[in-house]
């Protein structure tokens, strides 16, 4: 994890993927988080990989304070929920 939300109304995590996915970092809402192993730096999450990877890319930390990219990534992530 690089860093969580302080403030924000989208409660998320900025994970670096390493090699998960080639070297990118991404935004998980902190609900879907199942377990944390910090001696490991590993965090487990309550969906595959494909809908991480599925996700509105994130590019640059200005983009988690950006009110559209955080839209866009609430509406990703509920449509799951109720689509499952």
């Amino acid at each position: 994890m690089d860093r969580q939300s302080d403030g924000s109304p989208f409660e998320h995590l900025v994970v670096d993927t390493g090699m998960w996915v080639f070297g990118k970092s991404l935004v998980i809402p902190a609900g879907l988080v199942t377990s944390i192993d910090p001696a490991a730096r590993v965090i487990q999450v309550a969906c595959t990989k494909s809908i991480v990877k599925g996700a509105p890319v994130f590019e640059r930390d200005h983009d988690t304070r950006d009110p559209a990219y955080l839209g866009a990534l609430s509406t990703y992530y509920t449509s799951l929920a109720t689509t499952s």
